[in-house]
């Protein structure tokens, strides 16, 4: 053979090689010149994966899952932990609670958006850290009572559930569809917190009778005489004005002189009326006005407490009037009145005042029976980290 064909026929394979190679697949060729190959590649992208989903799993579960906030221990070791399914109602409650009360104090002064949650104390404590406190307090006490009361034999009796499954539906009548999305705020979550608090509560009135209270000693510390009441309407208005500086102070000589002769116009037509709650006429809808142009305001129910007073200036007039008497123009300590005594035997403040006493006394030795004979059969702990995690102000509103 010559080595013209030898030469020829080396050059063709040459070429042929190159032109297979031209038509492999990129990653082939690269596989060529001993890059990572197809495999060890798919390899790698899988593990990578395999472990963000991994990581995105564990943060989901981490996020998700629910964390003791209280473990309460009895005597014999068995502990019972509560999450926030079981303190979101409580968290709920308060929260609303508060921002009813501080929204409409803050409006009152023109701050109806004023954050009120983080406001601090004299301790620099705020309102959402004080209240935080106050949370687990009574969540605390309500789950160491259910447990004394299971630990005693007691079981949700069907009047139990009626009351729960009642409260349960007065609570999600008033909240909105975002609170019920909210952990611990689903109508099961909420009725197991409410029949835990029902059985609670049962067992304390049941113990609290236990303790055999002398309810008669009790109410003869309450002295009748402190609470002869006298009732009376009236009409009246202010002989005092808020100055720039936003204080009160006393209306003029020549004011007040102005004011008593309307007041005195006002009492002469009271004398001719036949009904002494109208004198400003009826509204559209048929009901007594209850206030006129001049600044004047009737009020239905007057009361004076013996050992309250109403106003010290007047007191002793109201209670020298008969029954159905119209008194003169009385000149009180801030206000001009004209009063008409409606009635001076009623029992209801001294009845009021020995439910009280009664109340106070029952809740006095319940507190001590809790203290030495309940509580202390429990072991508490709350997971401060978990619980912090529970925004107060912020939670369920």
């Amino acid at each position: 053979m010559s080595n013209k064909i030898v030469k020829d026929a080396k050059l063709n394979k040459v070429s042929a090689s190159k032109e297979a190679e031209k038509k492999q697949p990129k990653r082939l060729q690269q596989n060529v010149g001993g890059s990572v190959g197809l495999s060890a590649r798919t390899i790698l992208l899988t593990l990578g994966a395999i472990v963000v989903i991994l990581s995105c799993v564990y943060v989901g579960y981490n996020s998700l899952r629910t964390k003791t906030i209280v473990t309460v221990k009895d005597k014999n070791g068995k502990a019972t932990e509560y999450s926030i399914k079981n303190l979101g109602y409580y968290v709920y409650q308060s929260e609303e609670q508060y921002n009813t009360m501080y929204k409409s104090l803050y409006a009152n002064y023109g701050m109806k958006d004023f954050n009120f949650w983080e406001q601090g104390g004299e301790d620099a404590t705020n309102v959402a850290d004080s209240l935080s406190e106050s949370i687990i307090k009574d969540a605390q006490e309500d789950f160491i009572l259910y447990q004394q009361a299971v630990s005693e034999g007691y079981e949700a009796t069907s009047a139990d559930k009626k009351d729960a499954d009642k409260q349960t539906k007065e609570a999600l009548k008033n909240m909105t569809k975002k609170q019920k999305l909210t952990k611990g705020l689903s109508k099961t979550e909420i009725y197991n917190c409410i029949l835990k608090q029902v059985i609670g509560e049962r067992y304390k009135k049941d113990k609290i009778t236990s303790l055999k209270l002398d309810y008669k000693k009790i109410a003869a510390r309450v002295k009748k005489a402190d609470y002869k009441q006298y009732d009376f309407q009236y009409y009246t208005v202010p002989t005092t004005k808020t100055n720039s500086d936003g204080k009160s102070e006393a209306l003029s000589k020549e004011e007040i002189a102005k004011l008593k002769t309307k007041m005195s116009d006002l009492l002469k037509q009271a004398k001719k009326a036949d009904d002494f709650t109208t004198l400003f006429g009826k509204d559209k809808d048929g009901k007594a006005k209850t206030s006129n142009d001049d600044g004047i305001n009737f009020v239905e129910n007057g009361q004076l407490i013996q050992k309250d007073g109403f106003d010290k200036k007047i007191d002793s007039k109201i209670k020298k009037l008969k029954v159905g008497e119209i008194s003169a123009v009385l000149e009180g300590e801030d206000a001009l009145y004209i009063i008409k005594l409606t009635g001076n035997t009623s029992q209801d403040s001294y009845n009021n005042a020995v439910k009280e006493a009664k109340t106070k006394a029952e809740e006095d030795a319940f507190k001590e029976e809790y203290s030495k004979n309940i509580e202390s059969k429990y072991k508490v702990n709350v997971n401060d980290a978990n619980w912090e995690n529970v925004h107060i102000g912020q939670y369920a509103m």
